[in-house]
């Protein structure tokens, strides 16, 4: 069993869990329920009201919590995710700290797994598995990464070093499947990104890359509800053009990590697919201008990383030739290929070009060179601002 450290002994509670709230009245009580039916005790609940305008901070109010767990509401104005989720971290006193969205719920052993396998691991990070629960039939299936999941398990075991470890980094960057050590969590002097979307996707890298030492509980305990309006997976306006920085953000920590070809080659697959996805969903008045900020973003790429892609992934074609194209430079060459998902003749000839393929790992020697230089500029210039 893992010691507590000096500066955790005093903490009176085990775990605070804090849940972001903005117009959820259709779903807080079951989410906060199945908190209160959690089978860990000194469980306090933090509900964030980020400026709801119905009956959430009300509902939050009519309900008392049993013995051994605490609720306590923070009402604020309308910041955003991130803005709620950094209010509820000032405001823990946990030993450790969890995330729920207020529109999701968790099993009942959630957070004594999590803690018991953390402790015992002397883990900073704990992550469990999810079933996407569909919110109009309230069928479940498994998360989408669960085939990943269950390689990397079967390849690396349950405990694990990120360090030596570069598939951890893509499994789902969901905060919500996560149990964090509120110690870690302020000896890095992590908060989470304001005012953007995909803020778990930095998270998980910044976080990653500070620890060596993480816990998987190969158990599925939360439960994330998918079909909603205002969802991700349902946007299409302007803010998905926040996904640029956030991706631009994890370039910097990769150059600045001194991440291996393989970690480089897996940010370069997944970028790949989250730039096809969200351009296929963007409307189209913005998504050229996503397929650009993509084909620029391409351009920070070392060539031993993208030859490391080609090698691991050489064999998906859809994503191969994805990123064969942001690498091109074409903004409205990719935008029609991620919306079609047909490579059209011009785009073939992109793909199939030897000369080209030689050509971007070329350019990439000097590209990749100013970018690494770039990014360690902002490292120091932000460890300064930090002191």
């Amino acid at each position: 069993m893992h010691q507590l450290r000096a500066d955790e002994i005093s903490y009176e509670i085990s775990v605070s869990v804090i849940v972001p709230a903005f117009n959820m009245e259709r779903y807080i009580e079951q989410c906060l329920r199945s908190l209160f039916d959690q089978a860990v005790d000194r469980l306090e609940v933090i509900v964030v009201d980020d400026g709801s305008t119905d009956r959430t901070g009300e509902i939050v109010e009519s309900l008392t919590p049993p013995a051994g767990k605490s609720l306590r509401l923070i009402s604020k104005p309308n910041g955003g995710l991130s803005s709620a989720r950094n209010a509820g971290m000032r405001a823990a006193r946990g030993r450790w700290i969890g995330f729920v969205d207020g529109d999701d719920w968790v099993a009942a052993t959630m957070y004594s797994l999590l803690i018991s396998e953390a402790e015992s691991a002397g883990a900073d990070v704990a992550i469990a598995r999810n079933l996407r629960v569909n919110s109009t039939s309230g069928a479940q299936e498994p998360a989408l990464d669960i085939a990943r999941w269950n390689e990397f398990i079967l390849s690396h075991g349950r405990r694990v070093n990120p360090q030596n470890c570069p598939d951890l980094f893509v499994l789902d960057q969901s905060a919500c499947r996560r149990l964090y050590r509120r110690a870690f969590l302020e000896g890095v002097k992590f908060a989470f990104v304001d005012e953007v979307l995909f803020e778990d996707y930095i998270a998980n890298f910044q976080l990653l890359f500070r620890t060596s030492r993480v816990v998987l509980i190969d158990e599925a305990l939360y439960f994330y509800r998918v079909g909603d309006q205002g969802q991700i997976t349902g946007r299409k306006d302007r803010k998905i053009l926040d996904v640029l920085i956030v991706f631009n953000m994890i370039v910097d920590e990769l150059w600045n990590h001194f991440a291996s070809a393989e970690l480089w080659a897996n940010f370069i697959c997944l970028q790949g697919w989250y730039m096809m996805w969200l351009c296929a969903q963007i409307c189209d008045e913005h998504r050229e201008q996503l397929a650009s900020g993509g084909a620029r973003m391409a351009r920070s790429f070392p060539p031993r990383g993208l030859i490391k892609f080609r090698q691991k992934f050489g064999d998906d074609p859809r994503v191969t030739t994805a990123v064969d194209l942001q690498l091109y430079g074409n903004g409205r060459l990719f935008a029609e290929f991620a919306r079609t998902q047909v490579a059209s003749e011009r785009a073939k000839k992109v793909v199939r070009s030897n000369f080209l393929q030689r050509f971007f790992i070329a350019r990439a020697q000097l590209t990749s060179r100013l970018a690494r230089m770039s990014s360690r500029r902002r490292w120091r210039r932000n460890l300064a601002n930090a002191r």
